[in-house]
């Protein structure tokens, strides 16, 4: 008579296991529970932009929400096209000039 054990095996068990551990590691990541892949996309510069406490210039310039700006005043801009002078820049290819960046602003 053979007297095999009618159980699971242990591998069984184990894999059953591991993809439990998957599925609920993929539920946390897609509900927004744990930041895999998302450090880089509250961030101002990883976005593109750049913080400035002036408004954003209307048509050039986006004005981001949600993003690592710490101070409530300032702004979180991102560039679509060059902006004119007198708006809020950080660097040159914000600009259809050059950027000022004593001042943040944008000269002819």
């Amino acid at each position: 008579m053979n007297k095999r054990g009618q159980g699971l095996p242990i591998t069984t068990i184990i894999i059953a296991i591991m993809a439990m551990l998957v599925l609920v590691v993929i539920i946390l990541i897609f509900t927004g529970k744990v930041r895999v892949f998302g450090g880089e996309l509250v961030s101002c510069s990883g976005k593109g932009g750049f913080c400035t406490a002036q408004d954003c210039a209307f048509g050039y310039q986006t004005a981001l929400q949600e993003t690592d700006c710490k101070d409530p005043k300032k702004n979180c801009c991102l560039p679509v096209l060059p902006a004119p002078t007198g708006s809020a820049c950080d660097r040159d290819e914000h600009c259809i000039g050059k950027c000022d960046t004593n001042t943040g602003k944008c000269i002819a």
